[in-house]
């Protein structure tokens, strides 16, 4: 943290420190642990369940009468693969059916 401009806060739930700049953050503890094997038993992937304990949005992102998130102000990045990102853009609704 010291190489950084980055600053910590308290957590809640949990002895790390959080990010104090990052719009959306969760606090969470390990609910499940699962090797992922391949050929021969070998682990290749570890999948970590979650289970959220506390989460914190920033005024700007989330609407507190509807818990919606305004995706505009968040306006997220997405890894892809490898060095590759993406933001959303065009975005659209769609009624789920029932």
């Amino acid at each position: 943290m010291d190489l950084t401009q980055l600053t910590t806060t308290p957590s809640q739930t949990i002895a790390v420190p959080a990010l104090a700049e990052p719009k959306v953050r969760f606090e969470t503890t390990l609910y499940q642990y699962v090797p992922v094997t391949g050929n021969e038993n070998q682990v290749i992937a570890d999948l970590f369940i979650l289970e959220v304990t506390d989460f914190y949005f920033a005024d700007d992102v989330l609407d507190t009468n509807t818990l919606h998130v305004n995706t505009k102000q968040l306006d997220p990045l997405a890894r892809l693969a490898g060095s590759t990102y993406g933001r959303l853009t065009g975005l659209f609704e769609m009624k789920r059916p029932r």
